[in-house]
């Protein structure tokens, strides 16, 4: 299935039925549904309440949902989506079966769980974008209901999967993606980080090495030794690069002011968020979000 979305207005919002892409006639213990959504322009995607970022041709794989909301800034905004049952055939267990644990843990997980996505971002554009060209070829109209067909579009979904995860750990956005979070037992360790990724993004104002150790049923020591194994760095680093990722989202995407957007990360004093943010990113809080803005056209939309 392939639907494509255009905003004509950044003051409005489309709101997608996430559930509704999914083929109901499929039977779910022979098939895999998953979408892609491709973003054309810059814009704002929602998925089941979670605001994303995304930048031209920046790609979220969204294997459950229930609601997309799509928002712009100033210009028109279009975005791709490509909704598939597939097969576990060669075209499936190619693409999952390959070097990218992450995305096998996703695609394998029986949970329920919603949303489960993954964001990909600074990916090799030219080729990315061409197999969403042949995607959107292969949907049309013309060439439903023909074996062949559906094969070859199952074959251009594993490319594009392959694509994908061929530098997935450059390309895939760990603060923007929500993947399985129940046991570590048997995880790998790139969904270990996610899950760890998302607890500190929900929890980033009160966050403690302590109270994350206990969430995942870890003693607080073993727990570090676990995140200097997973990231190659402390836990207290990982926590201040996620509070940087959060707050150049914030200052992109919310009219709060620097001083709230320092709090709800959990910056108690406005001047050491200030000094941490210039240290991480050449430039202040204000700096950043004034060039954001200027870089949009955004600032008469922010004040509204």
């Amino acid at each position: 299935m392939f639907k494509q979305i255009t905003l004509k207005s950044p003051q409005k919002e489309s709101i997608i039925n996430f559930e509704k892409l999914i083929d109901s006639t499929q039977n779910i213990g022979e098939s895999l549904h998953i979408s892609i959504v491709e973003c054309l322009v810059n814009c704002i995607l929602t998925v089941d309440g979670d605001r994303i970022s995304l930048e031209k041709e920046d790609i979220v794989l969204i294997k459950s949902a229930s609601q997309l909301i799509l928002s712009g800034f100033e210009e028109p905004v279009t975005i791709r989506i490509f909704s598939e049952d597939i097969s576990k055939s060669y075209s499936y267990n190619f693409a999952i079966m390959g070097s990218s644990p992450i995305l096998h843990d996703l695609l394998a997980t029986k949970q329920n769980e919603k949303p489960l996505y993954i964001t990909f971002r600074h990916l090799s554009k030219s080729i990315t974008r061409h197999y969403c060209d042949l995607l959107e070829i292969f949907n049309s109209d013309q060439l439903q209901n023909d074996v062949t067909i559906n094969f070859e579009k199952q074959t251009i979904f594993g490319l594009l999967f392959s694509e994908l995860i061929r530098n997935y750990q450059q390309t895939v956005a760990l603060t923007t993606s929500q993947f399985p979070t129940k046991k570590f037992k048997h995880a790998s360790n790139e969904t270990i980080a996610g899950a760890i990724f998302q607890y500190i993004v929900a929890n980033i104002r009160d966050i403690s090495l302590e109270r994350t150790a206990a969430y995942f049923g870890y003693s607080p020591n073993y727990f570090s030794r676990l995140c200097k194994k997973i990231f190659k760095a402390t836990f207290s680093q990982k926590v201040n690069e996620v509070r940087i990722e959060l707050a150049k989202q914030m200052l992109c995407l919310s009219p709060n002011s620097i001083a709230e957007i320092a709090y709800d990360i959990g910056y108690e004093n406005v001047t050491s968020f200030y000094k941490i943010f210039k240290d991480s990113e050449g430039m202040t809080p204000k700096d950043f979000r004034d060039k954001f803005l200027a870089d949009n056209h955004l600032k008469e939309i922010l004040k509204k």
